[in-house]
Protein backbone atom coordinates (compact mmCIF):
# COMPACT_ATOMS: atom_id res chain seq x y z
CA UNK A 1 0.00 0.00 0.00
CA UNK A 2 1.37 3.45 -0.75
CA UNK A 3 1.46 5.48 2.00
CA UNK A 4 1.87 8.53 -0.04
CA UNK A 5 -2.29 8.29 -0.67
CA UNK A 6 -4.00 10.99 0.54
CA UNK A 7 -7.48 10.12 2.88
CA UNK A 8 -9.46 10.49 -0.24
CA UNK A 9 -7.43 8.72 -2.23
CA UNK A 10 -7.17 5.65 0.15
CA UNK A 11 -10.99 5.79 0.78
CA UNK A 12 -11.51 5.67 -2.79
CA UNK A 13 -9.03 2.78 -3.02
CA UNK A 14 -10.95 0.64 -0.34
CA UNK A 15 -14.31 1.31 -1.74
CA UNK A 16 -13.56 -0.23 -5.32
CA UNK A 17 -12.67 -3.33 -3.35
CA UNK A 18 -16.77 -3.50 -3.10
CA UNK A 19 -16.73 -3.42 -6.87
CA UNK A 20 -14.48 -5.87 -7.57
CA UNK A 21 -16.25 -8.05 -5.20
CA UNK A 22 -19.24 -7.12 -6.67
CA UNK A 23 -18.26 -8.45 -10.22
CA UNK A 24 -17.16 -11.00 -9.09
CA UNK A 25 -19.42 -12.94 -7.34
CA UNK A 26 -21.50 -11.91 -10.08
CA UNK A 27 -19.37 -14.21 -12.64
CA UNK A 28 -19.47 -17.21 -10.04
CA UNK A 29 -23.97 -16.50 -9.64
CA UNK A 30 -23.68 -16.42 -13.66
CA UNK A 31 -22.10 -19.85 -13.61
CA UNK A 32 -24.44 -21.32 -10.95
CA UNK A 33 -27.52 -19.07 -10.39
CA UNK A 34 -28.31 -21.25 -7.28
CA UNK A 35 -25.29 -20.71 -5.35
CA UNK A 36 -25.15 -17.98 -2.47
CA UNK A 37 -21.89 -17.08 -0.81
CA UNK A 38 -21.97 -18.38 3.36
CA UNK A 39 -19.99 -20.69 5.57
CA UNK A 40 -16.32 -20.10 5.32
CA UNK A 41 -14.34 -17.93 2.86
CA UNK A 42 -10.51 -17.73 2.10
CA UNK A 43 -9.32 -14.42 0.80
CA UNK A 44 -5.62 -15.47 -0.58
CA UNK A 45 -3.16 -12.86 -1.57
CA UNK A 46 -5.21 -10.48 0.54
CA UNK A 47 -2.32 -7.47 0.61
CA UNK A 48 -4.10 -4.60 2.80
CA UNK A 49 -8.10 -6.09 3.16
CA UNK A 50 -9.47 -4.35 0.19
CA UNK A 51 -11.14 -7.24 -0.78
CA UNK A 52 -11.57 -9.42 2.39
CA UNK A 53 -13.36 -6.57 4.57
CA UNK A 54 -16.09 -6.49 1.78
CA UNK A 55 -15.92 -10.27 1.99
CA UNK A 56 -16.64 -10.22 5.62
CA UNK A 57 -19.80 -8.09 5.72
CA UNK A 58 -21.35 -10.98 3.87
CA UNK A 59 -25.00 -11.96 5.64
CA UNK A 60 -24.12 -15.78 5.45
CA UNK A 61 -20.27 -15.92 6.04
CA UNK A 62 -18.86 -16.83 9.21
CA UNK A 63 -14.94 -16.64 8.26
CA UNK A 64 -12.75 -14.74 6.11
CA UNK A 65 -9.18 -15.83 6.27
CA UNK A 66 -7.16 -13.37 4.64
CA UNK A 67 -4.12 -15.00 3.42
CA UNK A 68 -0.70 -12.94 2.58
CA UNK A 69 2.77 -13.41 2.58
CA UNK A 70 3.65 -10.35 3.50
CA UNK A 71 3.58 -9.49 7.84
CA UNK A 72 3.44 -5.40 6.53
CA UNK A 73 0.42 -5.94 4.56
CA UNK A 74 -1.62 -8.24 6.75
CA UNK A 75 -0.70 -5.33 10.06
CA UNK A 76 -2.57 -2.76 7.36
CA UNK A 77 -5.24 -5.30 6.58
CA UNK A 78 -5.83 -5.66 10.54
CA UNK A 79 -5.83 -1.74 11.16
CA UNK A 80 -8.67 -1.11 8.19
CA UNK A 81 -10.70 -3.63 9.36
CA UNK A 82 -11.35 -2.77 13.20
CA UNK A 83 -12.07 0.77 11.54
CA UNK A 84 -14.22 0.28 8.77
CA UNK A 85 -16.43 -3.07 9.97
CA UNK A 86 -18.93 -3.31 12.74
CA UNK A 87 -17.56 -5.72 15.68
CA UNK A 88 -19.35 -8.21 14.98
CA UNK A 89 -17.69 -8.36 11.04
CA UNK A 90 -14.69 -7.68 11.87
CA UNK A 91 -14.46 -10.92 14.74
CA UNK A 92 -15.02 -12.65 11.13
CA UNK A 93 -11.62 -11.48 9.77
CA UNK A 94 -9.09 -13.74 10.43
CA UNK A 95 -5.11 -12.91 8.95
CA UNK A 96 -2.97 -15.50 8.10
CA UNK A 97 0.50 -15.65 6.97
CA UNK A 98 1.08 -18.16 4.63
CA UNK A 99 4.14 -20.22 3.74
CA UNK A 100 4.45 -21.32 0.29
CA UNK A 101 2.67 -24.06 1.09
CA UNK A 102 -0.77 -23.05 2.06
CA UNK A 103 -1.93 -26.42 3.62
CA UNK A 104 0.67 -26.55 6.00
CA UNK A 105 -0.14 -23.02 7.01
CA UNK A 106 -3.82 -24.11 7.61
CA UNK A 107 -3.07 -26.69 9.99
CA UNK A 108 -0.07 -24.70 12.07
CA UNK A 109 -3.12 -22.89 13.33
CA UNK A 110 -5.88 -24.33 15.51
CA UNK A 111 -7.74 -20.74 14.80
CA UNK A 112 -8.36 -21.14 11.34
CA UNK A 113 -10.43 -23.17 9.50
CA UNK A 114 -9.21 -26.25 7.54
CA UNK A 115 -12.28 -26.33 4.56
CA UNK A 116 -13.69 -23.46 2.52
CA UNK A 117 -16.73 -23.10 0.67
CA UNK A 118 -15.57 -20.13 -1.37
CA UNK A 119 -11.85 -19.44 -2.21
CA UNK A 120 -11.13 -16.02 -3.52
CA UNK A 121 -7.99 -14.59 -5.57
CA UNK A 122 -7.44 -11.79 -7.93
CA UNK A 123 -4.41 -9.95 -8.30
CA UNK A 124 -2.32 -12.37 -6.47
CA UNK A 125 -1.23 -15.50 -8.42
CA UNK A 126 0.52 -13.44 -10.95
CA UNK A 127 3.35 -12.09 -8.71
CA UNK A 128 4.45 -15.56 -8.37
CA UNK A 129 6.32 -18.28 -10.48
CA UNK A 130 4.45 -20.78 -12.42
CA UNK A 131 5.05 -23.77 -10.44
CA UNK A 132 4.07 -22.25 -7.38
CA UNK A 133 0.68 -21.28 -9.27
CA UNK A 134 0.14 -24.93 -9.94
CA UNK A 135 0.72 -25.48 -6.05
CA UNK A 136 -1.80 -23.39 -5.13
CA UNK A 137 -4.43 -24.35 -7.76
CA UNK A 138 -4.05 -27.60 -6.47
CA UNK A 139 -4.48 -26.75 -2.69
CA UNK A 140 -7.35 -24.37 -3.34
CA UNK A 141 -9.12 -27.42 -5.01
CA UNK A 142 -8.05 -29.32 -1.91
CA UNK A 143 -9.49 -27.25 0.66
CA UNK A 144 -12.84 -26.99 -1.04
CA UNK A 145 -15.93 -28.12 0.53
CA UNK A 146 -18.05 -30.42 -1.39
CA UNK A 147 -20.11 -27.71 -3.67
CA UNK A 148 -17.68 -24.83 -2.94
CA UNK A 149 -16.53 -22.52 -4.98
CA UNK A 150 -13.46 -20.38 -5.95
CA UNK A 151 -12.93 -17.18 -7.91
CA UNK A 152 -9.78 -17.63 -9.64
CA UNK A 153 -8.04 -14.10 -11.38
CA UNK A 154 -5.15 -16.00 -13.59
CA UNK A 155 -2.80 -14.28 -15.64
CA UNK A 156 -3.14 -15.99 -19.39
CA UNK A 157 -0.90 -13.46 -21.44
CA UNK A 158 3.06 -12.99 -21.30
CA UNK A 159 4.41 -10.06 -19.81
CA UNK A 160 5.10 -7.38 -22.95
CA UNK A 161 8.61 -7.04 -21.40
CA UNK A 162 9.31 -11.03 -19.93
CA UNK A 163 10.62 -10.60 -16.06
CA UNK A 164 13.71 -13.24 -16.86
CA UNK A 165 15.60 -10.87 -19.00
CA UNK A 166 18.86 -9.00 -17.35
CA UNK A 167 17.65 -5.24 -18.24
CA UNK A 168 14.32 -6.06 -16.82
CA UNK A 169 15.77 -7.81 -13.49
CA UNK A 170 18.13 -4.29 -13.05
CA UNK A 171 15.62 -2.30 -13.61
CA UNK A 172 13.52 -3.89 -10.22
CA UNK A 173 16.33 -3.50 -8.61
CA UNK A 174 17.27 -0.13 -9.16
CA UNK A 175 13.86 1.09 -9.40
CA UNK A 176 11.94 -1.13 -7.60
CA UNK A 177 8.50 -2.99 -8.64
CA UNK A 178 7.13 -6.41 -9.18
CA UNK A 179 7.56 -9.26 -11.50
CA UNK A 180 4.73 -10.78 -13.11
CA UNK A 181 4.30 -14.30 -14.39
CA UNK A 182 1.78 -15.73 -15.92
CA UNK A 183 0.16 -19.97 -16.82
CA UNK A 184 -1.42 -20.86 -20.34
CA UNK A 185 -5.52 -21.79 -20.01
CA UNK A 186 -4.59 -25.27 -21.04
CA UNK A 187 -2.32 -25.47 -18.31
CA UNK A 188 -4.39 -23.74 -15.56
CA UNK A 189 -7.46 -25.75 -16.40
CA UNK A 190 -5.76 -29.24 -16.63
CA UNK A 191 -3.86 -28.31 -12.84
CA UNK A 192 -7.62 -27.85 -11.73
CA UNK A 193 -9.91 -30.45 -13.85
CA UNK A 194 -6.91 -32.95 -12.79
CA UNK A 195 -7.85 -31.93 -8.58
CA UNK A 196 -11.19 -32.88 -9.37
CA UNK A 197 -12.91 -29.22 -10.10
CA UNK A 198 -14.85 -28.50 -13.02
CA UNK A 199 -13.71 -25.38 -14.55
CA UNK A 200 -15.92 -21.92 -16.24
CA UNK A 201 -13.64 -20.26 -17.88
CA UNK A 202 -14.24 -16.17 -18.23
CA UNK A 203 -12.35 -14.70 -20.46
CA UNK A 204 -11.39 -11.18 -19.84
CA UNK A 205 -8.76 -10.69 -21.95
CA UNK A 206 -5.44 -11.16 -19.51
Amino acid sequence: LDTSLTSKNLTDFYNFGRENIGVNLGFVREADPSWRLHGNVMDFGCGVGRLGSVLAEEDDVDAVVCVDQSVFHLAKAEIHVKKALSPTHAKRFIPLLSSPDLLLSLQADPAVPRCYDFVHTMIALQHMITPLQVVYLEQFCDILRPGGKTFLHIPFLTPTKPACNGATRATYREEGGMQMHYMTKEDAVATLTRRGCDVVLQDRGS
